[in-house]
């Protein structure tokens, strides 16, 4: 019986739109959800570019700093208070602050070496560090 059953099913075009919109609907949603992860991926790319540029930026306009830690020179409180709090206003609405992190460096070249003046790393879950060479 089952087999008298056979080219009636082999005949039959009932479904066929259904199995190809099966077959290809992984394909187009991966194509659309991954258009859009792909798209957020470059903004959020360009948004940290722009903030790096930003925070060198701010960094730069403060004077260096010496033994006295006058007014105006960049320092640990001075960084922590007002340079990394600009990082998440930067990153919005894009801002995790539990896993951004930004690190600030001091270099200086005396007599052919480099040294380490300060790093600072923070504006997220790490807390600031001040090293000297």
């Amino acid at each position: 019986m089952l087999l008298r059953l056979l080219p009636r099913f082999a005949r039959s075009h009932h479904g066929v739109a259904l199995i190809e919109f099966a077959i290809v609907f992984p394909f187009f949603f991966l194509l659309l959800f991954g258009g859009i992860e792909i798209t957020r991926l470059i903004l959020i790319q360009q948004k940290l570019e722009k903030a790096g540029y930003v925070l060198a930026d701010i960094v730069t306009q403060y004077n260096p700093a010496t033994v006295t830690g006058a007014a105006g020179e960049v320092s640990v409180t001075e960084i922590t208070s007002n340079v990394f709090p600009q990082l998440s206003r930067i990153m919005n609405p894009y801002a995790d602050t539990g896993r951004q992190a930004a690190i600030i460096t001091s270099v200086e070249k005396l007599n052919g070496n480099l040294f380490i003046r300060w790093q600072i790393a923070g504006a997220g879950s790490l807390s600031g560090c001040d090293s000297q060479p």
